[in-house]
Formats: C-alpha cells, structure tokens, sequence
C-alpha cells in the first residue's frame, strides 16, 4: 500500500479518483432523474434544480407561476416545453392574505380544462405569510412533509420573505443558497422562486434579478407585460438547456386578462 493509499484509507476516504481524462468522465454515467420541465438535452428545470422567476411588482408572476404548476402538476406541456410526468407542486405564498389567494385558486381551478391528480397540488398553511427558511424548526417540517408527500416541486412566493438576509450581496445569496439546500435543494426537491426585478434598468438581462443572483440559479425567466394586453417571458439562462433556447420567448396571456375571462 502507497503512502497515498494509507492516507486515503485512514481519513476513511472512498477509492474514488480524484479526476478523470474527460473520456473516462464521460463514459462513467450513472442515472439520473428526468427533467421537471423538457428533455435530457432541452432541459428547462432538473430534477432538484432552482428556477428564479423574475418581473417588477404587479406584472402577474404568481398569476402566471399558477398557471405553469397547473400545468406541471397535470403533466401537460407548459408553453410548448415537455412535462415528463405529472409533478407534486408545494405552493409556499408569503405575501397577501389568506382568503383572496384561497379564491384565486379556486377560480383558476374551476377553469382548468385538464385532469389533475388527487394530492397533485398542496399549499402551506401551518402559519400563513410566515414561511422562512431562517427557522431551523421550520426547514425540518419542511423536509418531513416534502418526504411524505413526494413533492417534486416547492414554489415559494416571494424571495425576500423566505429568509433572505442583508440587500442580496454575493455573501447573502451564498447563505441563502445554503438555506435552500438544507431545505432539499439539489438533492431532495426543486425550487421556483419568484423575485422582484431590481429598480431601473439592468444592462445585462441576467442582473435584471435584485440582487447577486446572476450566477446561483439554474434558470432564470424573466416575465415582461406588454402594451398589448399580453406578457412576454424571456428565457435568460438555461444552465442544462440549448443555448438557442437562451434567446428563446414564450408569449401567454397576460394575467389580468386571464383572471378577467376566469370571473
């Protein structure tokens, strides 16, 4: 046994290599979960993978998240990008009352023209308004009922009242990135966040986020109102997707239009 291998073995290390030739790295596949939403090689959402959902205030990103975990949850495509399977979406909204949400829901469902699963969607409702991640208690209740309950998907609505510290730094999106994989990211379940667009004008699509967020999600969709009575979501960064796709619109309806045909 080498020096190395003693080593290795008595700080209980694996014999693993420590790098590869990007041949042998690539040959050694091991399997892995479909996408949430497209295929293997246009993937918009990984298994286990974070999705920031970025627009200024009022221009319908919950609207329009509602309308993509109907969506998700039914198994259908979702602004013409595949759904593998139908999802298990837990809904996390910690802005705005109880009671008009409860509607909001209940009109969108009443309209939805697919099947959807028994159990398919939940919404927390321990402590409403007060979800954060800043509460070790609550990370733990978290994770048991995202096991019981084999949920694919939690979306939380919005960022900055899921534990968010400081004014976004690199520092405290790297503590609230850590917060999240705590609470299943990357190993357990995927996120959809919804965050606010920073004031002004960003030079760089990508920093349109408030924030140091450019880099830390593995998606970032930008929804834009048009004057048209329509919205326009851009794709900014598919970390596992085409890079066409980056350049990529879908166009839906905008939300108030559609919450005025669902009255």
């Amino acid at each position: 046994m080498s020096a190395a291998d003693g080593l290795r073995k008595g700080l209980g290390q694996t014999e693993r290599p420590f790098a590869l030739p990007i041949e042998q790295f690539i040959a050694a596949k091991t399997e892995a979960p479909p996408p949430l939403i497209g295929t293997a090689d246009d993937c918009i959402l990984s298994a286990y993978g974070l999705l920031l959902y970025v627009a200024k205030g009022g221009k319908g990103k919950t609207t329009s998240t509602l309308d993509a975990i109907l969506h998700l949850a039914s198994g259908v495509p979702w602004l013409n990008f595949e759904v593998p399977r139908p999802l298990r979406v837990l809904f996390i909204e910690n802005e705005g009352p109880r009671e008009p949400f409860r509607r909001k829901l209940e009109r969108r469902l009443a309209h939805w023209p697919h099947p959807l699963p028994e159990g398919a969607i939940h919404v927390y409702s321990e402590d409403w308004g007060q979800a954060g991640l800043d509460d070790a208690g609550f990370i733990d209740r978290l994770n048991r009922y995202v096991a019981d309950h084999g949920i694919d998907l939690v979306v939380g609505d919005p960022l900055d009242t899921l534990g968010m510290e400081g004014v976004g730094s690199p520092k405290d999106t790297r503590e609230m990135v850590a917060r999240l994989q705590e609470a299943g990211l990357f190993t357990r379940t995927a996120w959809w966040i919804l965050h606010h667009a920073r004031k002004g004008k960003a030079e760089d699509a990508i920093d349109e986020a408030s924030g140091s967020w450019g880099g830390k999600p593995d998606a970032l969709l930008g929804l834009e109102r048009l004057p048209d009575g329509r919205a326009r979501l851009a794709f900014h960064k598919l970390r596992w997707g085409r890079s066409d796709l980056h350049r990529r619109t879908g166009r839906m309806e905008e939300p108030r239009i559609c919450e005025s045909r669902l009255r």
